[in-house]
């Protein structure tokens, strides 16, 4: 989060600025680093002072004892144990020459204060900016108050030259190469403040240096050479990695300390009073295979333990509720069997004694939202809702009849409603009942909205007015920290967690307060291929799984970043051989251990881990 503000006459004063905007506690004022220092004491004293804490934007005068929350912000709707709280206050801006004006953003909405954060109005900013980013920056020109710029988590800069009744989307307009991802996504703009001079000096996010922009010229130049934690780094650039780790040389086993960075040590006093520690120094260092519940019957559970204890694995990922929302043990529970989901493929006796046998961490993977069962029980009761069609939403394909050349349309995804208090209570019973039968770890999947399918038209039948969706997701994990003591992780999008952003409810700076372990899907043949132009196809799966674990440890601050790794072939890959799929596999493996990464767990849906025989 940033805070920004102030106009600086020298540009080492503007950098060590813009150095500081990143930080919790970055107070601003009006002109000049001290306030204005032309006014009398009694102006001065009534100067309004700002910091954001945390998430909180607080409000102080010079002279005045303490600091206050400001109140009038878009508040929380849920979880319900933090109903009425401020939402994240993601950036603000002091107008440098009245300082009583300023620019506050929430996530993607922008509101302005002429009265020192007493009365807000809503800045409309939805036709410019994408609704999934975040504004993480803004700043107003001291020579025309009505100049804006925001800067944003993924989606680049937006210029206003009128007070925000028309915005210029300058990724649009032009590419500002030092800030460019590729594929139409830029780094995250953490600072921003205009110079006297009318250069926008930009602080790039997540390790990114800091860039110097002219609007007028359409120019841009890098001011300072990026750190280990820029992903649009070419290669031999400054930060760039020394000699390659291969997870060949080392094998699964070997996986440990990262050759330039460590993972970060629990203290003394976490170890022996945080709840939350001993789950997390539990589940860390877990590395291994998923299983589909038909994987792991009980004929061929014997041949994949043997292959975990071949490669020096520790833990397993298995299906205890599928994609199709089948429950995959035998359940005591009365619901399941009353939406017709208990379809009993996995032995828990037998799974979880092997794995005790053997060492062997279990992970009970459950599939939250996407749910075929939940989804037609009961008149469809729980299903999200076409506002179109006025039926039950859903993904549709059209196939066709090799024998009789017909065609039919199908549905092919099923989603219930992630607002729904019921949907979470039958989730997070499956969960409780795992974890009764002995597994380790509890495993959330499809924890989001849906991303295919006419997703403008999916409505909701239970939110409540006002709640967002990242609201949604976090009042069922907030639920189920509460009922489960094992560790509890969330499986989400690669690029939810390269970058702050909101999309499909996935704020992982958000969900970390109530799980131990994020697992980011970093897989490469995933991300578009025009992201990070600057690297080869091969390679690039090294610096996705180094600069994005890099970038989820950073965002979701202390749960344990646990990445899912490609062992599948897709698309062009197919035409990989096999010393060219090995190496694509190893370099995964390599970056994530570069970027410390708390494990990792390899992924093929058919069970076939030929990439690591």
């Amino acid at each position: 989060m940033s805070a920004v503000v102030r106009r600086s006459f020298f540009s080492v004063a503007a950098l060590s600025l813009l150095l500081a905007v990143t930080h919790p506690a970055t107070v601003a004022a009006g002109p000049g680093p001290a306030g204005p220092p032309a006014l009398g004491p009694a102006t001065l004293a009534a100067t309004p002072l700002y910091r954001l804490e945390g998430e909180t934007l607080l409000r102080s005068t010079y002279g005045a004892g303490g600091w206050e929350p400001v109140s009038g912000l878009p508040a929380r709707v849920l979880p319900q144990d933090r109903a009425g709280e401020s939402l994240p206050v993601t950036a603000f801006a002091v107008d440098p020459a009245n300082p009583s004006r300023l620019l506050v953003a929430v996530g993607a909405r922008l509101f302005l204060s002429s009265d020192a954060a007493r009365d807000w109005t809503e800045v409309d900013v939805s036709e410019a900016v994408n609704p999934s980013t975040y504004v993480t920056s803004a700043a107003i020109d001291l020579s025309d108050p009505d100049r804006w710029v925001l800067g944003t988590s993924y989606d680049g800069l937006y210029l206003t030259e009128d007070g925000g009744e028309s915005w210029l989307d300058v990724n649009e307009e032009w590419t500002i190469r030092p800030l460019h991802l590729g594929a139409g996504f830029s780094e995250e703009i953490a600072g921003l403040q205009f110079e006297t001079d009318g250069t926008l000096l930009v602080a790039a996010g997540l390790g990114g240096g800091f860039v110097a922009v002219d609007l007028g010229r359409r120019t841009a130049r890098r001011l300072r050479p990026v750190t280990d934690g820029a992903a649009y780094r070419a290669p031999g650039a400054p930060g760039a990695p020394a000699a390659p780790w291969t997870a060949s040389e080392g094998s699964a086993a070997a996986w440990g300390t990262a050759p330039d960075g460590e993972a970060p040590a629990l203290t003394a006093g976490e170890r022996a009073g945080s709840a939350a520690a001993s789950r997390r120094e539990l589940a860390s260092g877990r590395t291994g295979i998923y299983l589909a519940a038909p994987n792991a019957s009980t004929e061929r559970l014997p041949g994949y333990f043997d292959y975990l204890e071949r490669h020096g694995f520790n833990s397993v990922v298995v299906d205890f509720k599928d994609d199709f929302g089948r429950v995959t043990f035998h359940t005591e529970l009365d619901m399941p069997r009353r939406a017709g989901a208990v379809e009993p493929l996995v032995d828990t006796d037998t799974l979880l004694r092997l794995a005790r046998e053997r060492d062997i961490y279990v992970i009970a993977r459950i599939v939250v939202f996407k749910d075929r069962r939940l989804f037609r029980y009961d008149g469809y009761r729980y299903a999200l809702w076409d506002s179109r069609r006025e039926a039950p939403w859903g993904v549709f394909r059209t196939v066709t009849d090799l024998e009789s050349g017909e065609t039919r349309t199908v549905q092919v995804e099923h989603w219930v409603d992630p607002f729904s208090a019921e949907v979470w209570e039958y989730n997070i019973a499956v969960a409780e009942e795992a974890a009764a039968l002995g597994v380790d770890e509890i495993q959330f999947d499809y924890i989001r909205f849906p991303s295919d399918g006419n997703t403008e038209a999916v409505q909701s039948r239970y939110a409540p007015d006002g709640a967002g969706r990242v609201e949604a997701l976090e009042a069922f994990l907030s639920a189920a920290r509460e009922r489960l003591d094992v560790p509890v992780g969330i499986d989400v999008f690669g690029f939810n967690a390269w970058s702050r952003m909101s999309y499909l409810g996935q704020d992982i700076s958000r969900l970390s307060r109530y799980v131990d372990v994020i697992s980011p899907m970093f897989y490469p043949s995933h991300f578009a291929r025009p992201f990070l132009p600057a690297h080869g196809y091969l390679e690039r799966s090294r610096v996705i799984y180094d600069e994005g674990t890099r970038r989820a440890r950073e965002i979701a601050g202390g749960s344990l970043i646990r990445p899912y790794v490609q062992a599948f072939l897709i698309g062009p890959e197919l035409e990989f051989e096999e010393p060219e799929y090995r190496r694509y596999l190893d370099l995964q493996l390599e970056g994530a251990a570069r970027a410390a990464a708390d494990g990792y767990t390899l992924w093929n849906a058919s069970g076939r881990y030929y990439m690591l025989p």
